[in-house]
């Protein structure tokens, strides 16, 4: 059995029409041609969809375990860390900041200003079929901040450190993905236990 919907605006456009003051229906010059038949489907089935992705993974796939992602980030005395949750092969996004107020002084006197300040870690975790304790993650990481005055209008700049990569790791061993002087990035990718 098929359902056809129909546009509401459209029925109540005939109904209006039809039930207009001295409306009269009259025949169509052409006979409509009667709907095309749809194939029998058996009853409780969904009709497939060849474009729609599969939320799951294909039956000789491994099911994708939960994660717990730990990180620390560390720029120019900005530091940020935290831990989540994220299944493998699906997104997480870690959010936390806001805005802070800060008094600056120029040539017209003192004023408030607000400037952004937080941490951002976008992470796509997926297990290595191949290789059950390798995980292969693609992540952004973002973190941002009050830097150090300015001489001439005692204000403070915001300074920030953006990173955008793929890196493989092993699950349980923390992967350092910069390493410098004044920045530093770490992420630790493990199972999480139930």
């Amino acid at each position: 059995m098929t359902i056809r919907l129909v546009p509401l605006f459209a029925l109540a456009a005939c109904l209006a029409a039809a039930g207009a003051a001295d409306a009269k229906l009259k025949p169509l010059k052409k006979p409509v041609p009667p709907p095309a038949v749809e194939p029998e489907m058996a009853e409780g089935s969904m009709p497939e969809d060849p474009d729609a992705s599969a939320p799951f993974p294909a039956p000789d796939e491994p099911e994708q375990p939960m994660f717990k992602v730990s990180f620390k980030i560390r720029f120019e005395g900005l530091e940020g860390s935290g831990n989540f949750a994220v299944r493998g092969a699906t997104q997480s996004n870690y959010v936390v900041g806001g805005d802070t107020p800060f008094v600056i002084e120029n040539a017209a006197g003192k004023g408030l200003e607000f400037k952004k300040h937080g941490t951002i870690v976008n992470i796509l975790p997926v297990l290595d079929p191949s290789k059950p304790d390798t995980v292969d993650s693609q992540i952004q990481i973002e973190i941002s901040g009050p830097g150090k005055p300015t001489t001439e209008l005692k204000a403070l700049p915001v300074q920030t450190f953006q990173l955008q990569t793929e890196f493989l790791s092993t699950l349980g061993k923390k992967a350092v993905l910069v390493d410098e002087p004044n920045k530093r990035v770490e992420v630790l990718i493990e199972v999480l236990k139930p």
